[in-house]
């Protein structure tokens, strides 16, 4: 006669519904509880298991197979996107990992030599800035809107120029490091997406010149 086994304790259970939450999707739930029982040596029928992960719905946590499943697709994307700028067709890729690597850094460069354009467009937005900001400082006249939403020359604050002062300062903190890691000289510091700051360095420019 079998041995009935022990009613699992509430405490054991959640032990494997969390452990089964970072177990591959790609495999099994037979899979799982095969691993699970042997690794926490909680005696549990795969029938059992198999009726928790599907009445409770137990879920895994698949956001490493989405990253990686999103790099792969990503790069894939780029190896096309490098085939048709270098003219490479289809059957010139398959299975030349060499062909694929140029294709997919002919990608980037594209994309590099876009960010570097926008930078240098940022770079002259910044230098447009601290010229005006200079020329009301120097003449102390700046337009802003009276009662009536006309434009009239006053002399700036102080806090005026002070803010304006962290403004620019605070964008060419941004704009620099922007500068070195599209163009390599700062490779080993982590720094945000170049989008990011382009975004971030446009909105500094717009509400700058909102300022005027």
């Amino acid at each position: 006669m079998a041995q009935k086994r022990k009613k699992i304790k509430e405490e054991d259970k959640a032990t494997l519904k969390d452990r089964f939450r970072y177990l591959p999707a790609s495999i099994s739930v037979a899979e799982c509880h095969r691993r699970l029982v042997g690794a926490t040596g909680i005696d549990v029928a795969k029938r059992t298991f198999e009726n928790w992960v599907r009445t409770e719905k137990w879920k895994r946590d698949l956001s490493d197979e989405v990253k990686r499943e999103t790099a792969q697709r990503l790069m894939e994307a780029k190896i096309k996107e490098g085939a048709t700028q270098t003219n490479l067709s289809e059957e010139e890729l398959d299975g030349d990992i060499k062909l694929q690597i140029q294709a997919a850094a002919a990608a980037n460069v594209s994309v590099l030599l876009a960010h570097q354009n926008d930078i240098g467009a940022m770079r002259r937005i910044y230098a447009t800035l601290v010229k005006d900001l200079s020329d009301q400082v120097e003449n102390h006249r700046v337009a802003v809107k009276d009662q009536d939403g006309q434009y009239v020359q006053v002399a700036p604050s102080i806090n005026y120029g002070i803010t304006q002062s962290h403004n620019l300062t605070k964008m060419l903190k941004d704009l620099i490091g922007l500068e070195r890691q599209a163009y390599g000289s700062d490779e080993e510091k982590e720094s945000r997406e170049a989008d990011d700051i382009l975004r971030e360095l446009a909105e500094e420019a717009e509400s700058s010149q909102s300022e005027d």
